[in-house]
């Protein structure tokens, strides 16, 4: 990683896909907050709420392996997007 003591998410996706636990860890972490964020500015109920932050991150850890470290927080919005969209009535 570039600067070790506080990594891009790029260099983050980068390690995560080589298999780093550490580096997805690092990544949930830091976009967690921005995530919640979302899935509560959708106004879910608190079941779908809860379902979509875990498909969020199910899904993206699912496409983590065919996206370029570079495209991942890009990928990362689309997912986010795409299963808010899925739950709000």
């Amino acid at each position: 990683m570039s600067d070790e003591a506080n990594p891009s998410i790029t260099d983050l996706a980068r390690a995560a896909k080589d298999g780093d636990s550490s580096a997805w860890e690092a990544i949930v972490d830091r976009r967690f907050g921005s995530v919640w964020k979302q899935i509560n500015d959708a106004d879910l109920t608190d079941t779908r709420t809860a379902y979509a932050a875990r498909m969020i991150w199910l899904r993206t850890l699912e496409r983590l392996s065919s996206t370029e470290p570079e495209d991942f927080e890009r990928m990362l919005d689309a997912v986010v997007a795409h299963e808010i969209a899925r739950f709000d009535d």
